[in-house]
């Protein structure tokens, strides 16, 4: 290999090297995203609308979950708070909606919306028997039995799922103090009570939450 070449290789190793040290100088200033408390953001409605919860049913989550999601601001830099942890977890459970779009939604990065999702349904997975009340055990087998002989699906003993009730009459009647028939109005343009269904062969309810 003449001077010349040699040269030539030498200066496009230092280029590459100088382009790899930009970027790694590029990384150590991320842009940090502005960070908003969703129950000071928005209003009562949009607040319903978008994460499914009332204020006040959001807030009874965050206590519910707070021990297990707060970090160490001593280890982790700008961490995200326990409200803001669990508002990208119901933003990823109340729609359709990739990580990288709640993410850009939340001031965060993909890697943290992830994080938090995980974080906050593992949390909550601990509670699951005390809102989840499946049926004993020889009802789950008499089930599965069912709908193995007669659909071909081994191992289904209950079905669960969120559902709307409708009230038969229109406008319910008759309801708690500080709620109003407006409360009830859902977006099919009826009124009906958000409900979660545990079910079973032949349309048996085992448990309505």
């Amino acid at each position: 290999m003449d001077i010349q070449m040699l040269n030539r290789v030498r200066r496009r190793e230092r280029a590459l090297l100088a382009r790899r040290q930009q970027r790694r100088q590029q990384r150590r200033y991320r842009n940090i995203f502005h960070r908003v408390n969703p129950c000071e953001q928005y209003d009562d409605y949009v607040f319903k609308q978008h994460f499914r919860f009332t204020k006040p049913n959001f807030d009874r989550i965050v206590e519910l979950v707070s021990d297990d999601l707060q970090y160490d601001s001593f280890l982790k830099n700008n961490p995200l708070t326990v409200e803001q942890q669990v508002a990208i977890a119901l933003s990823h459970y109340s729609g359709v909606s990739f990580q990288r779009t709640i993410a850009l939604a939340g001031g965060v990065s993909q890697y943290s919306a992830w994080k938090a999702i995980h974080r906050v349904t593992n949390s909550l997975l601990q509670y699951r028997e005390t809102y989840v009340h499946l049926p004993p055990q020889h009802m789950l087998e008499a089930t599965a039995r069912e709908m193995l002989e007669r659909y071909n699906i081994p191992d289904i003993g209950y079905g669960i799922d969120g559902m709307l009730v409708f009230f038969p009459h229109g406008a319910p009647k008759g309801i708690p103090n500080g709620y109003r028939a407006q409360h009830f109005w859902c977006r099919k343009n009826r009124y009906a009570l958000n409900t979660q269904i545990v079910g079973g062969y032949k349309g048996l309810i085992f448990d309505i939450g």
